[in-house]
C-alpha cells in the first residue's frame, strides 16, 4: 500500500510539472497566438493616457522602462526610487502622453500618470488561479521603501503606493 501511495504522488507531481510546462509554453506564445489586448475592452484603465507618442518626455519625473521587465524610476526632491515587477516578460512598452502600456501574454500592465499620482493596473484576460505578483523596491536614504500597516509602501514623505485592490470590469472594488 505504501508503494502505491508513493507512485501516486510521483504521478501527481509529474502531472503538475507537465501542466506547468504546457502553461509556460502557452505564456510564451509557442502553442497558441498571443492574446488580444485587454484594455480596449476595459476603457477605464486607459482613460487619461492621452495620445500615443514615440518615446516618453525626457523631462518626466517618472521614467518608465522600454520593456516590462525593467524598473519604473521616480525622482523627488529628496532622491530617487524605483520598482520592478519580478518575473515579468520582456514585453515592449507603448508610450502615451501620460503613461505607458505593456501587453503581455495573458495580461497587460497600464500605468496612468496624473498630477502627483501614478495608477498602475494589471489587467488579466482570464482567471489566473493562485498567483503571486512580486516587485523589487529600491531607494536610498529618505526614499528607502517602507512597508506600512495595511499594505501600503512609502518612499519618503511624498511618495506612497497604496495597498493593491481588486476591481471588476466596471472599475468597482470587489
Amino acid at each position: 500500500m505504501r508503494k502505491a501511495g508513493i507512485h501516486a504522488r510521483a504521478l501527481l507531481i509529474a502531472a503538475i510539472c507537465v501542466i506547468s510546462f504546457v502553461s509556460a509554453q502557452d505564456a510564451l506564445g509557442r502553442s497558441k497566438p498571443a492574446p488580444k489586448p485587454v484594455a480596449k475592452a476595459i476603457p477605464w484603465t486607459v482613460t487619461g493616457l492621452g495620445p500615443k507618442v514615440k518615446r516618453q518626455p525626457a523631462s518626466a519625473a517618472v521614467r518608465y522602462p522600454s520593456r516590462l521587465d525593467g524598473a519604473v524610476q521616480i525622482r523627488t526632491s529628496r532622491g530617487a526610487a524605483s520598482w520592478k515587477m519580478l518575473g515579468a516578460p520582456n514585453t515592449r512598452a507603448a508610450f502615451y502622453k501620460r503613461g505607458v502600456r505593456y501587453v503581455a501574454p495573458g495580461f497587460e500592465v497600464v500605468s496612468n500618470q496624473g498630477t502627483g499620482t501614478i495608477k498602475e493596473y494589471i489587467v488579466v484576460q482570464r482567471r489566473q488561479g493562485v498567483r503571486t505578483w512580486r516587485w523589487q523596491l529600491s531607494g536610498a536614504g529618505a526614499t528607502r521603501p517602507r512597508l506600512l500597516k495595511g499594505g501600503a509602501v512609502r518612499f519618503g514623505p511624498n511618495v506612497t503606493i497604496p495597498p493593491p485592490i481588486l476591481l471588476d470590469k466596471a472599475g468597482r472594488q470587489i
